[in-house]
This record gives structure tokens, C-alpha cells and sequence, in this order.
């Protein structure tokens, strides 16, 4: 009688690998989106100026808070018109503040675009080149 020789594989093992790679390729995948995500919200909700103080739009307090290069906050912009502001870019010595109620169908009128004077001059608008 001839002996095999071949052991079957341990299916228990096969699947406990198979379940770590598929988790390494659900988080790498995750953290990529991520990654890629937060850069663009990052640049739709900041904008620098020219004396290198970034302006950060604050959902919550319905505030722009202005920071230093360290990083320290060095004043705030409000007004009574702000609901949730989440778009800035400066034009000029402008900035402009795009305004957006998280609930639009209770406050439409808060969709708004506000100018307000800074008295200081932003950065070029980086305009990315497309193709076509």
C-alpha cells in the first residue's frame, strides 16, 4: 500500500491569513481615502495670507479663527451672519467666506457668500491645470 505524502493544508491557518490580508487591504485603502480626503477638505476649508497667518473656518462657533505660523491663535472673525462657514478664499484684501447652513431647508437665506476686510492680501488661488 502506497503512503501519501502530502499533508492537507491546515484550513484554519489558510483562513486566519486570509482574513489578516484582507483586513491590511481594508485599512490601507481606508487610510489612502483618508489621506486623500482630508487634504481636500483641509484646502476648501483654510487659506493663507501673504504675512503666512492661516484662516480656519470653525463649523461649531460659526467663527474664522486666524493663526500664526507656530500655529497660535491670534484673533477671531465673527458675525452674526455666519452659519457654518466652510468655504474661504481671498480676493484681494478680501476674504471671502462661503456660508453654509448644515440644515438648508430651515435657514435658506444662510446659503450665502460673505466679503469680508481682512486688510491684508492672501495667496493666488492655486488653480489646478486640467486636461482637455
Amino acid at each position: 500500500m502506497a503512503e501519501d505524502l502530502e499533508t492537507p493544508p491546515d484550513r484554519h491557518a489558510l483562513g486566519v491569513i486570509a482574513v489578516v490580508l484582507l483586513v491590511i487591504t481594508v485599512l490601507r485603502g481606508g487610510l489612502d481615502l483618508g489621506q486623500a480626503l482630508s487634504w481636500e477638505v483641509l484646502g476648501k476649508r483654510m487659506e493663507r495670507d501673504t504675512r503666512d497667518e492661516l484662516y480656519v473656518s470653525l463649523l461649531g462657533s460659526n467663527q474664522i479663527a486666524v493663526l500664526d505660523p507656530a500655529g497660535n491663535q491670534t484673533r477671531r472673525i465673527s458675525d452674526l451672519g455666519f452659519h457654518s462657514p466652510w468655504g474661504l478664499a481671498f480676493m484681494g484684501n478680501t476674504l471671502l467666506v462661503a456660508n453654509g447652513d448644515l440644515e438648508p431647508g430651515d435657514n435658506p437665506d444662510a446659503w450665502k457668500i460673505f466679503r469680508v476686510e481682512v486688510g491684508e492680501t492672501g495667496l493666488p488661488l492655486n488653480r489646478p491645470r486640467t486636461s482637455g
